[in-house]
């Protein structure tokens, strides 16, 4: 479908319906990302004392954690003191739903990390969220009503499939589902991109990954296709992954950070640097309770500056990352992130209760010359304090050795005792998401 048409024929309308109104906001938000450090957090101020106003006489749920805390939204007067307000979890939510008077549009978590949360948003959250969204797209010249391909869960229920069809030909999209990520499926799935042309492609970081790296083994590129981006999601991406996507489609690699609770949080500009959304978050990382330094890692809380239904504020999302204290080449005035590590519960509990980043194994993969040739994806499951078994899916190349000499690495790199068993196995398991999840720490060592 044409871009303007799908545009002006489709979205507007159905933004306009839903009771909000998507150009202005982005055109607010092209010129916000120039403004000065100081300018945004004028705004931050400004919108805060407003959000904390508005929830305290409208929200229960708000109005007791203030009134417990001792604390009223007068005495916030600056961003550091949102550090009074008490921090909200998913289980808090979810213990006092009953209370909530929800209305609006209803969403739910995936549920990937063992709880799913249901709840609702507005139109202005809903709108701004989305607003944010393009806007940021616009960096890789992608509009409102580009036409796109996605890797993404489908509904199983044939009425479901019904209807995303319909949503799919309404907001000019194809989606492909990751679940039917295998080698007989490669080809179908280029054909409908071949067919229909999108202008880039949103995906599941392992999704994309797993479908670029059949066409890397066999010598095919995809440039031809020629993209203006491939912006990848909800999953942990290395670079050797990230460089073969873009090797595949001769295209910009894109990360976006985000929740379905929340939005787009962070995002890579085209300068390669991961920039807050601070024009409608505030978005803290807490080592210890206490505000973490740049470059130190900390708990990501993060709240919401526009929505009147239910906005979060001050939101323990579950995972971890680190501020930057530095500027962007680009210009933008947004802050930086310094990096993202993933959730709380995704780290390796040793037997001393020590926490290892499994991550980390990249450093020795990387040592490994063509480590992908003879891997082509692995999965870290821990059984016990004392056992990893990684699953690993056979690459192009086969190398004996490879398996010992990987398993005396990582045995070295942990504590004394710790055992590692490398099993092949076929192909990685998805959750019901359909996202694809590198590492799982099994709940008999679940310490946090």
């Amino acid at each position: 479908m044409n871009k303007t048409l799908s545009k002006y024929a489709f979205y507007y309308p159905l933004y306009f319906l839903r009771g909000g109104v998507l150009s202005p906001k982005i055109k607010q938000l092209q010129t916000s990302q120039w403004y000065s450090p100081d300018e945004l957090a004028h705004r931050q101020r400004i919108l805060l004392k407003q959000k904390l106003s508005f929830i305290y006489e409208n929200i229960p749920f708000y109005r007791r954690r203030f009134d417990k805390a001792g604390l009223h939204p007068l005495d916030i007067k600056s961003i550091e003191d949102i550090s009074k307000i008490p921090v909200v979890e998913k289980r808090d939510i979810i213990t006092h739903k009953k209370k909530f008077k929800f209305i609006g549009y209803s969403r739910k978590t995936s549920g990937s990390t063992g709880i799913m949360l249901q709840f609702h948003k507005d139109a202005e959250a809903l709108t701004m969220m989305d607003a944010v969204m393009y806007r940021n797209y616009s960096w890789y010249d992608i509009e409102v009503g580009t036409p796109y391909a996605r890797f993404w869960v489908r509904p199983l229920s044939r009425t479901g499939q019904i209807r995303t069809r319909g949503k799919d030909m309404l907001l000019n999209r194809i989606t492909l589902s990751p679940h039917e990520l295998y080698e007989e499926k490669y080809l179908r799935f280029l054909k409908q991109l071949d067919s229909f042309r999108p202008r880039y492609i949103y995906s599941y970081a392992q999704s994309i990954y797993q479908f670029s790296r059949y066409f890397y083994d066999m010598g095919q590129s995809l440039r031809y296709l020629n993209l203006d981006a491939v912006i990848v999601t909800s999953e942990m991406i290395t670079a050797e992954q990230i460089g073969i996507i873009r090797m595949v489609f001769g295209c910009p690699v894109v990360i976006e950070y985000g929740c379905t609770e929340i939005g787009i949080i962070a995002m890579e500009c085209p300068s390669g640097k991961m920039h807050i959304m601070s024009e409608n978050l505030i978005v803290e990382f807490l080592k210890d309770g206490k505000p973490a330094g740049p470059g130190e890692s900390g708990d990501i809380i993060v709240t919401e500056l526009y929505g009147r239904l239910f906005p979060f504020i001050r939101y323990r999302l579950g995972d971890r990352g680190s501020l930057s204290g530095r500027m962007c080449e680009c210009g933008r005035g947004i802050p930086l992130m310094e990096s993202i590590q993933g959730r709380v519960t995704d780290y390796i509990v040793c037997p001393s209760g020590r926490l290892v980043e499994p991550y980390s194994f990249e450093y020795i993969f990387k040592e490994t010359s063509h480590f992908w040739d003879y891997i082509r994806q692995y999965r870290i499951v821990q059984k016990s304090r004392d056992l990893l078994i990684i699953e690993w899916v056979p690459g192009s190349k086969t190398n004996r050795g490879l398996i010992p000499h990987l398993q005396t690495k990582i045995e070295t790199s942990l504590e004394k005792g710790m055992q590692v068993v490398f099993k092949q196995v076929r192909e990685i398991e998805r959750d019901k998401s359909g996202k694809l999840r590198n590492f799982i720490r099994e709940e008999d060592t679940n310490i946090l």
